[in-house]
């Protein structure tokens, strides 16, 4: 296999990746030699280097990348990249809008950075439970299980488009194993976090109610005094206290106040 062969068939690689494809093919390749033989390529058009050991495969008559999903971007972005919060709840096309930012968890923080007009932000985890593969045009990425998003987007709304867009995009989830969701929001150890999830899996339609012996698991670990899930749309004294729960939420999210009411019509 030629090196036009690796670009044919990885359109987004990894710095190590060519490494390892290369160490495979000729024996004492070294990292520098790689960057050099990349270098090459980048200059004629072939490659486009997106960041720090990324890189992407171009068009060398006009000079740029076609357009490559945001997703593969963000699950290649780092070593141990894995889509998170916003960006896992799009890719399992549940999120009620679509961003131009999209975020990722790695073991270490990285530079955001954009390309081809999309933002990319990092976060530090060190929590690599209920992860899956997935594959995207034959190239393997990696996400936070459906579980596990909801209980993230909960616990951080902040970075995952706020509280409308999650709630919007939780109503779009249909069906899921809500004993991994509660085994997941038990292991973070934060009683907001296992608070927030008892109070969604009780707001869900009766087709969809949680088994009761469920919501038993999460009690003993709420909040032991009231918690405002959101300060800053609830100052303190404000808000719809929900005492099963020990949480305080905004009145407009708690009366989903951004639904259209129903009008009668008249003839």
């Amino acid at each position: 296999m030629q090196i036009h062969d690796f670009f044919n068939t990885y359109v987004i690689f990894r710095l190590g990746e060519f490494k390892q494809w290369m160490e495979s093919r000729e024996q004492g390749m070294t990292e520098k030699n790689c960057m050099m033989t990349l270098y090459r390529y980048c200059k004629k058009g072939r490659l486009i280097h997106v960041r720090k050991g990324l890189y992407v495969v171009g068009n060398p008559s006009v000079y740029q990348a076609a357009n490559i999903s945001p997703f593969l971007i963000a699950g290649k972005a780092t070593e141990g990249s894995i889509l998170a919060y916003h960006t896992a709840l799009e890719s399992h096309g549940i999120s009620y809008t679509d961003f131009n930012e999209h975020t990722y968890i790695a073991p270490q923080r990285s530079q955001d950075f954009d390309f081809q007009n999309q933002h990319y932000r990092s976060f530090i985890s060190q929590n690599f439970s209920h992860i899956e593969s997935i594959s995207l045009f034959g190239i393997e990425i990696k996400r936070t299980t459906l579980e596990r998003t909801i209980v993230d987007v909960l616990d951080r709304p902040e970075v995952s488009g706020g509280w409308e867009e999650v709630m919007r995009s939780l109503d779009r989830v249909t069906a899921f194993n809500t004993e991994m969701a509660v085994d997941y929001a038990l292991s973070l150890g934060r009683a907001s976090a296992v608070a927030k999830l008892g109070y969604f899996l009780e707001q869900r339609p009766d087709y969809l109610q949680t088994d009761q012996k469920i919501l038993q698991r999460l009690w003993p670990h709420i909040p032991k005094n009231p918690y405002y899930i959101d300060r800053k749309s609830s100052p303190k004294g404000f808000g719809t206290y929900i005492k099963k729960w020990e949480i305080i939420v905004p009145t407009y999210l708690h009366q989903r106040q951004w639904e259209e009411p129903e009008h009668d019509i008249d003839y």
